[in-house]
């Protein structure tokens, strides 16, 4: 992980699995803002900025190490009347996540999530349009939801990169999906220095791992890993997560948007990352696996 210091594979309670830089032939390819992954660890799934889908499995060593991909498969997302996503505002996904019944995407530009129901790839199927918070209308294109994640109550919740409250705290979201209505209540996210949150994703126990994003022209990019307690996101709470991890060097200082964890072998936890390179001949696709350990 550390090219002068390859024997460093530690970040805070992160260990290092594997990692890779992705390319591929297609000419959208990159992009990626949104990852999950399936509980059993075999399948990841991935969303990206130009409206596309991508799958495959990943493969690990006898140890757990992340070694590659494999039968990887590429698509375009599709709309509510069947259409492929082709128009700029309209094929803007940020988040996926993996709900009992599908896939969950958000969008920027055009703010809304689609629940993507159906066997097998639930993408190749038509999307039902879920109730975006009202006030997601006055958001500016790019600074809607950039996470959305299911508890394991069946609670969605949902941040936003922007819409900055007091002290420069950002607005949240929660939804029971058990209310009749679906409303989405308020909560108040508190930003740590000059990071948003890019991503979300449920850990084994129940609790939120949050994956944030810090940009500046002087500094370049930087991430950050932090969690939430599922029993602390209320409607009206004010959220401080703590932290994990900080990636502010290289070579892991790039643009991270995606974010999945899953149980695996032995009741380890794995979370992987995912870089968006904007399209951008300077940026990397990175796509890195960790081990979280107490």
């Amino acid at each position: 992980m550390d090219e002068e210091d390859p024997h460093r594979n530690r970040v805070g309670r992160l260990i290092w699995r594997g990692g890779f830089a992705l390319t591929a032939a297609e000419k959208k390819f990159g992009g990626f803002s949104g990852l999950a992954i399936s509980a059993d660890g075999d399948v990841l799934t991935m969303v990206s900025d130009a409206g596309l889908w991508m799958r495959a499995r990943p493969l690990l060593d006898g140890r757990g190490n992340f070694r590659g991909l494999e039968s990887a498969a590429i698509g375009r997302l599709r709309g509510p009347d069947g259409s492929l996503l082709l128009r700029n505002h309209d094929r803007y996904a940020e988040s996926v996540d993996i709900l009992p019944d599908g896939l969950l995407v958000s969008f920027e530009q055009r703010h809304r999530p689609w629940l993507y129901r159906g066997r097998d790839n639930p993408l190749f199927y038509r999307p039902r349009e879920i109730p975006a918070p009202p006030i997601l209308s006055r958001a500016h294109p790019n600074q809607g939801i950039e996470a959305i994640v299911r508890l394991a109550d069946g609670k969605l919740v949902a941040l936003a990169e922007g819409f900055p409250l007091g002290a420069g705290d950002l607005l949240g979201w929660v939804r029971n999906n058990d209310r009749p209505d679906g409303t989405w209540r308020e909560f108040t996210y508190r930003r740590h220095r000059l990071y948003r949150p890019t991503g979300a994703t449920l850990l084994p126990n129940g609790d939120v791992l949050l994956l944030e994003r810090r940009f500046t022209w002087l500094g370049g990019f930087a991430a950050r890993l932090a969690t939430l307690k599922a029993a602390d996101i209320k409607p009206g709470a004010t959220l401080e997560a703590r932290p994990l991890a900080e990636f502010d060097s290289a070579p892991l200082a790039e643009n991270f948007e995606g974010l999945a964890a899953y149980r695996g072998p032995g009741g380890r936890t794995f979370v992987y990352m995912m870089s968006d390179d904007n399209f951008n001949i300077l940026q990397r696709t990175l796509l890195v696996m960790f081990e979280l350990v107490d």
